[in-house]
């Protein structure tokens, strides 16, 4: 039998624990609320101004971090991945632009530096017939604005001090997470085409396959 949207919302989310039972249902009751009308504001997604509050209220209690919601998430997905034989692991970089956000803070330079933003760098869990089985990992920063337009000096860095470490993180945490009954293959564009990473994926108890997508552009 299907779950139903509300009964999903309660399951995917059973494992949040933000240290008071009322806070875990108000996370289950926001999710399906913005789930429901995910193109849409806070108010124009509540069905009354106590609703909305009660969006913005969860949200503010320091008990409610990004990271406790994405791992009741990411526990949810490693029990999908149980018992499957090969699973792929999908890195990809994006970001949140908020140039046009009228009281916005806590942001930094995107790719373009007149825009402005939150970097995220996420690990899709996929099965091998296309099926989206979770998020396994996330990390989000915010560019420092000193650090525009001096790309040329980044080969002066190591690694672990550029953000391409954040493909090795990826990578560590899902070799980690990630049962070694499985194999896990992971896939990322050709940004992540660094030796440190390959190296990283070949060694270890949980080693993985790596593949890159590549552009190819035909021969006329």
């Amino acid at each position: 039998m299907a779950r139903t949207k509300e009964a999903w919302e309660a399951h995917e989310l059973r494992h949040a624990n933000l240290g008071d039972v009322r806070l875990n249902r108000r996370l289950v009751n926001v999710v399906g609320t913005l789930a429901s009308h995910p193109a849409s504001s806070v108010p124009e997604a509540c069905d009354s101004w106590a609703d909305t509050k009660g969006v913005y209220r969860l949200w503010d209690s320091s008990r409610v971090t990004p990271q406790a919601i994405r791992e009741a998430h990411t526990q949810s997905t490693l029990e999908r991945l149980e018992g499957l034989g090969v699973v792929l692991a999908i890195q990809d970089t994006t970001s949140l632009d908020f140039t046009h956000h009228p009281a916005r803070k806590g942001v930094g330079p995107l790719d373009h530096p007149g825009r402005q933003g939150v970097k995220v760098h996420s690990v899709l869990a996929v099965s091998i017939q296309g099926v989206p089985l979770g998020i396994i990992h996330q990390q989000d920063w915010v560019r420092d604005p000193q650090t525009v337009g001096k790309r040329h000096k980044r080969r002066q860095y190591a690694t672990e001090d550029k953000e391409s470490q954040r493909w090795l993180t990826a990578l560590g945490t899902t070799q980690e997470l990630i049962s070694q009954e499985t194999t896990v293959v992971t896939v990322a564009d050709r940004e992540a085409d660094i030796y440190a990473l390959i190296f990283a994926a070949l060694s270890g108890v949980n080693a993985t396959d790596t593949v890159y997508s590549h552009r190819v552009h035909p021969v006329s």
